[in-house]
């Protein structure tokens, strides 16, 4: 059973991603840090809450972000954040959540969404700041480039956290 590509799972985890997020600024918000130092502590923070929604199959799943340390946590691998499961034999079974964070211009931005483009997992999360470059229809640009995208599919996830004016902003496919 595939539980990270059921509808239910993948609004719970997009919630529950959103709602991290909002947590890790309310935390360093007061502490000032430029952008990019914000990457590690709210990776650090996504891990456990991505783990927890991997339910029963948490012992045979890992995360993966620059600077993991323990075994659970390991350093990057191919996205700047991503949730893996192994089969019992230690195959790589499935990618529940996956995610791409960029603090600069909306070019490389851009670049990032790219790869999630292309990765087959429950949700996958785009986390940006705005800045000037940053189009005023972002939401519609990259919701276009989903639908152009050939393997894209109905039941595709999406989750794009946009950082602005000291907060987060999320926008889903998953609601309204």
């Amino acid at each position: 059973m595939t539980f990270w590509l059921e509808r239910e799972w993948q609004v719970l985890a997009a919630r529950r991603v959103a709602t991290t997020l909002d947590g890790v600024n309310d935390e360093l918000l007061p502490q000032k840090l430029t952008s990019g130092a914000w990457t590690k502590p709210m990776f650090a923070k996504l891990a456990p809450a991505a783990l927890e929604l991997c339910g029963e199959y948490a012992l045979r799943s890992a995360c993966s972000f620059g600077g993991g340390q323990s075994q659970m946590y390991r350093k990057g691998w191919l996205y700047d954040f991503c949730c893996w499961i192994m089969d019992p034999e230690q195959r790589l079974w499935g990618l529940p959540i996956v995610i791409e964070s960029e603090w600069k211009a909306w070019s490389e931005v851009l670049d990032d969404f790219e790869k999630l483009l292309q990765a087959r997992a429950g949700l996958r999360v785009l986390v940006f700041q705005h800045d000037s470059s940053t189009p005023i229809e972002w939401e519609a640009d990259l919701i276009t480039r989903t639908r152009t995208f050939a393997e894209s599919v109905a039941t595709d996830a999406w989750l794009f956290s946009l950082w602005r004016d000291g907060r987060f902003h999320h926008r889903s496919n998953l609601w309204e």
